[in-house]
This record gives structure tokens, sequence and C-alpha cells, in this order.
């Protein structure tokens, strides 16, 4: 269990439970933001593709889609602890 102590070890908080909520919770973000990504970027391309008025919110979407993927990698790094950048998260959402 060397990643799983490694994980508490390296917590921001809550020990090992919450380092496995935080791993998990981030790992729904990736997927979620992923797919979001895959959706809205099909519809855009079709889209730009027809010649059609691209939706800014569509856009907009597809934004902070990649923005969110990019911070769950950020988070990822080991010794990056996710409260540093808490006002980031509350930006996204």
């Amino acid at each position: 269990m060397g990643a799983l102590n490694f994980l508490g070890d390296r917590s921001s908080s809550g020990g090992m439970v919450g380092a496995l909520i935080r791993l998990i919770l981030r790992f729904f973000q990736f997927v979620l933001a992923i797919t979001v990504a895959g959706l809205y970027g099909v519809d855009l391309h079709r889209a730009n593709q027809a010649g059609a008025y691209n939706d800014g919110k569509w856009v907009y979407a597809e934004v902070v889609a990649g923005l969110s993927a990019v911070t769950v990698l950020i988070y990822g790094i080991p010794f990056f602890k996710s409260y540093w950048a808490f006002a980031w998260d509350w930006i996204l959402w």
C-alpha cells in the first residue's frame, strides 16, 4: 500500500480518506471535462465546416473544459497542494 501511504502523507488535510476522496473527485472532474470537450468539440467542428455561427456558450464550455482538464493534471503533481489554488477551482466553477 505504498501508493496509498504516499497519498496520505502528501495530503493537505483529511489524511488517507481525504486524499482518496480528492483523488476520486478529480478523476470524475477529468472524465467530465474530456466528455464535454469531445461532445461540444464535435458540434463546433461541424458548425465550422458548414460555415454556420459558432455559439459563444459552446466556445466558453470548450475553454472551461480544457482549463479544467489541465487543472486536474497540475493537481496530479504529487507535491502540489490543491488548497494553494483553491480560488482557481472557484473561478472554473
